[in-house]
């Protein structure tokens, strides 16, 4: 049952895409992640099984209201990964990301690539280098384009930081 792949979909930014690109295992689509990381960790959280519904609960409808649609077509921004297998809850059947979960993913993904940027700017700037340069190296880390994220987002990001301290 282990060697069981079910994957889910994400609909996520370019640069974060490319970020969990760099964090996963295999460096290849559909992602998985190392068994003990953080990810797998939320994923097993926030997955539910919505496989033995017959028709949309109520109270939860604009929640669940993707499972119902029919699949549609592969985007840019969509993002497949590989659920990790779980005693407690068994992937066959607890395969399913709502739309609430999805999002809370998004979130801490996000954050998760803050925390790193600030990490290296912090450490970029205690070394001597400037911004700019500390930016292009954390861009080039990660493969991330100027199409993906404008270096002048990160710019005004880390702007707003130092300001705050």
């Amino acid at each position: 049952m282990a060697s069981t792949i079910i994957t889910i979909d994400i609909e996520i930014k370019p640069y974060l895409r490319k970020y969990l690109l760099h964090k996963s295992i295999n460096r290849q689509f559909p992602l998985r992640f190392p068994n003990r990381h953080d990810y797998n960790h939320m994923l097993v959280k926030l997955v539910t099984n919505y496989n033995s519904l017959s028709c949309v609960p109520i109270a939860d409808k604009e929640n669940v209201i993707e499972y119902f649609k029919p699949s549609q077509m592969q985007t840019n921004n969509n993002l497949t990964i590989i659920l990790p297998f779980n005693s407690r809850k068994d992937i066959r059947s607890y395969n399913y990301l709502s739309v609430k979960s999805k999002i809370r993913f998004r979130k801490e993904v996000r954050i998760d690539f803050n925390f790193e940027f600030s990490r290296d700017l912090f450490r970029g700037l205690k070394d001597g280098l400037p911004r700019t340069e500390i930016i292009n190296l954390f861009k080039r880390k990660y493969n991330i384009t100027e199409d993906d994220l404008k270096s002048e987002s990160l710019y005004r990001f880390s702007t707003r930081m130092l300001q705050e301290l």
